[in-house]
């Protein structure tokens, strides 16, 4: 039979004469700068998954030590322009450039050139005249051949296409020109060098292809709702009939196994 001072032992209670056990002083925590009262109050002793306190609060912002670059209100010019404006920027002292740096973007188209003895020899053309033949050459360049927008400042009867037709004929006839001349060594000063495999030379306009293509275009857009259900229905049944055939011929191929094997 157990004694009493056993059982109180298992169940923890202390002896009428035991000393009572020590009491532990429960460390304070003081509450970290940069944090409110009421957040410290949620969060308590526990260490917070994010910092609370700005990692540089209390220090001092970086200042740039370097020495800071003078500029000034200079003028420029613009190759790109032709009338010589002169305009103001502010720009660094130590920016020497003679020429406005956004110029180089300025690309122009060049188109091709002729002189009377050029085009009287190897430029004539029965629909054009000499006169139709400049306007186009000037509207291209002026449009950087942008066909559609030459066509609608065109004041004569001629289509995109004859346009074109027209234009890439003289191109390719003046840059064959550039390149005999500069074969002879005997080219211009305003030439650029031509190369023997010059897109102009290599390709040519097809205009009864570009106008066939623009004429199935045209019927293709153009088609109604039952033009379009009957085309979906033909493609259908061209689709089944491939089918039956694939099976057929694959049938074919088993029985000629079949045939083989006996």
């Amino acid at each position: 039979r157990p004694a009493m001072g056993d059982v109180r032992d298992i169940l923890g209670m202390q002896g009428r004469g035991a000393a009572p056990a020590p009491r532990t002083s429960k460390a304070s925590h003081k509450k970290p700068d940069g944090v409110s009262r009421e957040v410290y109050a949620l969060i308590g002793n526990q260490q917070a998954s994010v910092p609370l306190v700005p990692a540089d609060a209390g220090l001092k912002e970086k200042r740039f030590s370097g020495r800071v670059s003078r500029w000034a209100w200079k003028p420029f010019t613009s190759s790109a322009r032709s009338d010589g404006l002169a305009l103001h920027h502010w720009a660094n002292v130590s920016d020497k450039a003679a020429d406005y740096k956004f110029a180089r973007f300025n690309k122009q188209v060049r188109v091709p050139s002729y002189t009377d003895a050029e085009y009287e020899q190897h430029l004539q053309d029965e629909d054009w005249s000499r006169q139709a033949t400049d306007k186009l050459i000037e509207l291209c360049a002026l449009f950087e051949l942008r066909f559609t927008v030459v066509h609608d400042r065109w004041t004569g009867r001629h289509s995109v296409e004859q346009l074109k037709e027209r234009y890439y004929a003289v191109a390719r006839v003046t840059t064959q020109l550039a390149l005999e001349r500069q074969e002879r060594g005997e080219a211009r000063p305003d030439e650029p060098r031509v190369a023997s495999d010059d897109p102009v030379l290599v390709l040519s306009y097809d205009r009864r292809h570009e106008e066939e293509r623009k004429a199935a275009f045209e019927a293709l857009y153009r088609r109604d709702r039952a033009h379009v259900a009957a085309e979906l229905k033909l493609l259908d049944e061209a689709r089944r009939i491939e089918g039956a055939l694939k099976a057929a011929k694959k049938e074919q191929s088993r029985m000629q196994r079949v045939a083989d094997d006996g």
